[in-house]
């Protein structure tokens, strides 16, 4: 019967770590959906995605921060450490086998001494330095956040004219389909998040015993919660490729017959096509009953490199 509970219990964890994880996915691909069609300049209430296209939606986005963060910081992290363990253990051989040994010892006892004596005075230093960072590096990167999220309407091809270098960059980068520039500039702003992790748990440590701890550690709690709710929606303009399917229409409706294309499924409904005109930027609501053929091909990206006038390729 124990076993019996056991294997109960951990059931109703793991079904309730499972529906807590996949919440999680739903509201990430809920925002970086929210702002991938605020930057086109769509509204999700006419596409009117379904709850699976959000979890897969964040599952893809989890996915691409643990592999981004196993390439760029574990790695490298996992060898500084193997380096510094090789050498740790050559110079603990070497100085093992003689008087200095003994002489790093009283030297290393001292410091221990002197920051346990003087314990108030280091938390207080690590503090004010933790707050300088704040001040002039946390700060000022919640513009890497927000300007990616102020660019819109680009399959209406509207000319706007860009005073903020930053934002003229990254939409002229998405425009002409430069990934890497992109990738980079995302790659950034993780590194912000991590940071503001990082001070977080310093201040969170250092201030344990304060009293006035919530309302010095609160600063810090704000800016870390930011930038999380920031960064599936930077993903979303940075990172997810604007990809729709090319579709050819055949209707005997003058009006849709004529229309000079090419043409990309947005979404297909009940009754409708929302079909985007890429040669004249406007959305066409296609009614299913005018539609005689319908040829869809699989998805490509909006905005790449030298893409023909004449509309996409077939495959």
């Amino acid at each position: 019967m124990n076993i019996l509970k056991a294997i109960a219990k951990f059931i109703g964890w793991l079904s309730g770590s499972l529906a807590g994880i996949g919440a999680i996915f739903a509201v990430c691909g809920y925002l970086i959906t929210i702002a991938n069609l605020h930057l086109l300049g769509l509204d999700i209430r006419i596409l009117d995605y379904n709850t699976e296209y959000y979890l897969r939606r964040g599952g893809n986005f989890f996915f691409y921060l643990v592999s981004l963060m196993g390439e760029k910081i574990l790695l490298p992290l996992l060898v500084i450490m193997l380096i510094v363990s090789v050498i740790f253990l050559l110079f603990y051989v070497v100085i093992t086998k003689s008087s200095v040994y003994k002489h790093f010892v009283l030297f290393w006892n001292r410091i221990l001494n002197i920051k346990s004596e003087y314990s108030p005075v280091f938390r207080a230093l690590i503090f004010i330095f933790m707050v300088i960072l704040f001040i002039y590096q946390l700060g000022p990167r919640l513009e890497l956040f927000i300007t990616p999220l102020k660019i819109s309407n680009l399959l209406y091809d509207i000319d706007e004219t860009d005073t903020n270098a930053l934002k003229s960059s990254i939409k002229r980068s998405i425009l002409s389909g430069e990934t890497k520039e992109l990738a980079f500039r995302f790659y950034e702003i993780l590194m912000s998040v991590v940071m503001a992790g990082l001070l977080l748990f310093v201040v969170w440590r250092v201030t344990l015993t304060w009293p006035l701890r919530i309302i010095l550690v609160s600063p810090f709690v704000v800016i870390f919660i930011l930038y999380l709710l920031f960064l599936p929606m930077v993903y979303g303009v940075l990172i997810l490729t604007p990809e729709f399917p090319p579709i050819a229409v055949s209707s005997k409706n003058e009006m849709i017959s004529n229309q000079s294309g090419p043409f990309y499924l947005l979404n297909k409904k009940e009754e409708e096509f929302i079909v985007w005109d890429s040669a004249n930027k406007k959305l066409i609501w296609i009614p299913k009953k005018e539609v005689s053929v319908a040829e869809i091909w699989r998805s490509e990206p909006l905005f790449k490199k030298h893409r023909k006038a004449e509309g996409p390729e077939k495959p």
